[in-house]
């Protein structure tokens, strides 16, 4: 292999791990929990 592969296939993982840390970190916190209620809040808001 050369060195530009092999430096641009080790970016690749770097980018893929740091991709896996932040969904991780994301489910971890909850932003995950109820995708469904999202959409519903406009209607519950009060109008100024």
């Amino acid at each position: 292999m050369t060195e530009m592969t092999l430096m641009l296939l080790v970016a690749g993982l770097v980018l893929a791990v740091v991709a896996l840390g932040v969904f991780a970190y994301a489910a971890r916190q909850g932003q995950f929990d109820d995708l469904e209620e999202v959409k519903f809040q406009m209607f519950r808001e009060e109008t100024r």
